[in-house]
């Protein structure tokens, strides 16, 4: 029963897990926001520029932890 308790814990943001998404406000100082669908996220992980992929590799509450992630063009 304890880990059913647990199972919905930051349910909202855990389902991005692993995901990728496009960076609409730089990440500076270890902040910016990426879009999902019509709702903007704030994220914490290394500096880049708008239009940078990164992936989500945690959550704390509403912010996103993610990852810069290097794609092949």
């Amino acid at each position: 029963r304890t880990s059913t308790k647990s199972h919905g814990i930051n349910q909202g943001s855990d389902i991005h897990m692993g995901k990728v998404y496009t960076v609409t406000e730089a990440i500076e100082n270890g902040r910016g926001k990426v879009k999902v669908g019509d709702t903007s996220w704030l994220v914490e992980g290394q500096d880049c520029p708008i239009g940078s992929h990164v992936q989500v590799i945690g959550t704390e509450g509403s912010l996103l932890k993610v990852k810069l992630v290097l794609t092949n063009h």
